[in-house]
């Protein structure tokens, strides 16, 4: 994990190349839209992305840009079909962070928590150099005891914890070459430090009129799971509030709205799937929970419960033989 400084200013020798260096923020951290601003020249763009990990290892990298706006949409999300959070650690310059309709503000030092499987933007001030670090979402799940994740919100740089998890990242990236049992184990001390500032420990924190909501919302995605796509426009009408409180509601406690649903559609298929009197085929069921593309269904699956619902089935159906 060996780091470099990065040397970028609008007078460089060899000027950034926009479309390349938009081609190599998708490969390292996934689809993000870059907006070219009219202002940039051919010696005034400056953006560079860093890895800072084993090759082929989507973990670690050094982001760099005066790029004023880069947002990620929810067609993005569902595209790229990916499960963990990002630790972005602001190094130099300020950015906005926005998600969930929350708007970070960070200065040098601070960071934020953005949960991938969520629409972003970005905003800069000038040149502006971030340390964005994966954290897959099963390991803040192991740590954080399955208590939902506190994302899109701003942690001060002044904080004891904030200045401890810089210290590790400065000490862990100036090592070259780590063993793949060493970057893990940097990784599950980094969501140890997150703890006491991004897990949210109750949902009854919420307000009581905002714990009702959210219990109806939840009452209304379990009840429509088997008639197909569940919108945010068609949960906020069942609450009568706005999408964006809506959003709001679900990241107060923790939550990301569209990554319960499909939770609680892969579980309905998990209970089926281990039930030996449900001889039904595994399309019929991922189709009765409201999975539309079978391919996709087969993929989030293995993603959440580590194998393919054939061999999850098969089993569940053994251990209930040899019971």
């Amino acid at each position: 994990m060996h780091t470099q400084e990065l040397a970028a200013g609008p007078h460089h020798a060899k000027p950034d190349d926009f479309d390349a260096w938009a081609d190599a923020l998708t490969t390292s951290c996934g689809a993000f839209h870059p907006v070219r601003s009219r202002a940039f020249d051919r010696y005034s763009f400056v953006g560079k992305v860093l890895p800072v990990t084993a090759p082929g290892a989507r973990s670690t990298s050094y982001i760099t840009t005066n790029c004023e706006h880069i947002y990620r949409q929810r067609k993005d999300v569902s595209r790229d079909d990916q499960d963990f959070f990002y630790l972005v650690m602001q190094q130099r310059g300020r950015a906005r962070m926005c998600q969930n309709g929350e708007d970070a503000d960070l200065g040098v030092g601070d960071m934020i928590l953005l949960d991938v499987s969520q629409p972003s933007d970005f905003y800069y001030q000038d040149l502006s150099q971030q340390l964005s670090i994966i954290l897959p979402r099963h390991l803040l799940d192991d740590v954080f005891r399955h208590k939902p994740v506190r994302s899109g919100q701003r942690i001060p740089g002044d904080l004891k914890v904030s200045r401890m998890i810089s210290l590790l990242a400065a000490s862990a990236l100036s090592l070259e070459d780590p063993e793949r049992e060493e970057q893990q184990a940097f990784l599950e001390a980094l969501a140890a430090l997150l703890k006491p500032v991004a897990c949210v420990s109750e949902l009854g924190d919420a307000p009581q009129q905002n714990h009702h909501l959210l219990r109806k919302a939840l009452v209304f995605i379990d009840a429509s799971l088997a008639q197909g796509p569940i919108s945010a426009a068609a949960v906020a009408r069942e609450l009568c509030v706005s999408e964006r409180t809506l959003y709001r509601l679900f990241a107060q406690a923790g939550l990301s709205l569209s990554r319960h649903i499909l939770d609680r559609r892969l579980e309905r298929c998990a209970i089926s799937l281990a039930e030996s009197r449900d001889d039904r085929p595994i399309a019929l069921i991922a189709d009765r929970a409201g999975f539309s593309d079978l391919s996709h269904f087969s993929r989030t699956f293995k993603q959440k419960y580590g194998v393919s619902p054939r061999l999850y089935r098969q089993r569940k159906l053994a251990d209930d033989r040899d019971a």
